[in-house]
C-alpha cells in the first residue's frame, strides 16, 4: 500500500492538474478576420472584480491590424469581457447576465447553446448555434494535465457545422472566437493562434507564424478546391481535386501529426483504418487548405 501511495504521489508531482480557466498570466491571441485588413486580437486576464454578485475575471482586449487600403498598422482597445467560474462551468457576461461559455464537465452527447448578445439576439429568437460534445479526454501540456472536449458547432444558417476542440484554460482552437460573446462583431472574430500563462505555452496546430505576426493569413482560409469524402469515414479517405505533388499532413484533435506524405496522383486515397475514432484535420500544403473530418 505504501508503495502504491508513493507512485501516486510521484505522478501528481510530475503532472499537475490544471486550473480550468484564467490562470495567472493568461493571454490569448486570435487571428483577425475582417475584409481589407490583417492582424490579431489579444485577450489578457488582468484581475478580478465583483459583478452581478459573483467574482468575475476581467479580460482586456487589444486589436492590432494592418489596413491594406491605408497601408498602415492601427492599434485600439476593445470593450472588456467578463467571465465567471463555478466548478466546471465557465460563463461570460453577455451584456445583461452571465451565460454559458464552456462546460468542461460535459460528457459525450451533452450540448449547450452558444452565448449571444441578448440585445442583438433576444431570448425569444431561435438559438442559431449549439455546441455538441462528441468526445472527451485529457492531455499534458508543459507538465499540466488539461481536459479537452471534441465538439461539433451546429449553425442554423449554414450546413454542415464545424468541428472544434475545447481545452481547459485555452478554450476553443479552430472555429469560434473565445473568450468573447460578440461573435458577430466584424474585425475581432477568428481562430486561436496562441495561448500562454505562467505555466504553459500552447500554439494552435493551424498557426505556424509568430503569435503577434500582423499580416499573417490563417491556413484555414482555403485557396484550393480540394474536397474530402466520405466525411465521416471509417477506413478509406479520398481527397479529390488535389494537385499531384502536394504535401499532405494529418493532425488529430490534439494537434499531433499522425501522417505526412505526398499526393502522387489525383484523387488521393488514404488508409485510415488504423486511426482511432475522433476529430482530425487534413492540411494540404500547396494550396494552404485545412479540412476537418471525422473518423468513425
Amino acid at each position: 500500500m505504501k508503495k502504491l501511495l508513493c507512485i501516486a504521489l510521484l505522478f501528481l508531482s510530475s503532472n499537475v492538474w490544471a486550473q480550468n480557466w484564467c490562470a495567472p498570466g493568461a493571454e490569448w491571441t486570435y487571428t483577425l478576420r475582417d475584409n481589407g485588413v490583417g492582424g490579431y486580437t489579444r485577450f489578457t486576464y488582468i484581475g478580478d472584480t465583483l459583478m452581478d454578485g459573483a467574482i468575475a475575471q476581467k479580460l482586456h482586449k487589444h486589436l492590432v491590424e494592418y489596413n491594406y487600403i491605408l497601408g498602415e498598422i492601427v492599434e485600439s482597445d476593445l470593450p472588456m469581457d467578463f467571465t465567471t467560474v463555478e466548478d466546471d462551468l465557465v460563463s461570460i457576461w453577455n451584456g445583461q447576465y452571465f451565460d454559458t461559455l464552456y462546460w468542461f464537465g460535459a460528457a459525450p452527447g451533452d450540448r449547450w447553446s452558444f452565448s449571444m448578445d441578448p440585445v442583438l439576439w433576444p431570448d425569444t429568437a431561435p438559438t442559431p448555434h449549439y455546441i455538441d460534445v462528441m468526445d472527451t479526454g485529457s492531455t499534458i501540456v508543459d507538465g499540466i494535465v488539461l481536459r479537452y472536449l471534441q465538439v461539433y458547432n451546429s449553425n442554423l444558417w449554414s450546413a454542415p457545422g464545424s468541428l472544434d476542440v475545447i481545452f481547459e484554460r485555452i478554450g476553443s482552437v479552430y472555429e469560434f472566437l473565445v473568450p468573447n460573446n460578440a461573435i458577430w462583431v466584424d474585425g475581432i472574430a477568428g481562430p486561436l493562434r496562441c495561448y500562454s500563462d505562467d505555466q504553459i505555452n500552447f500554439q494552435s496546430p493551424n498557426w505556424n507564424g509568430s503569435c503577434d505576426y500582423v499580416t499573417g493569413i490563417w491556413d484555414k482560409e482555403p485557396r484550393s478546391n480540394v474536397t474530402i469524402f466520405p466525411n465521416p469515414c471509417t477506413d478509406r479517405l479520398t481527397l479529390s481535386g488535389i494537385t499531384p505533388g502536394s504535401q499532405i499532413e494529418l493532425f488529430d484533435g490534439l494537434g499531433r501529426n499522425v501522417f505526412t506524405g505526398q499526393a502522387l496522383g489525383e484523387p488521393f486515397h488514404f488508409d485510415a483504418s488504423t486511426l482511432a475514432p475522433g476529430l482530425y484535420q487534413v492540411r494540404i500544403r500547396n494550396g494552404e487548405q485545412v479540412i476537418s473530418w471525422i473518423k468513425e
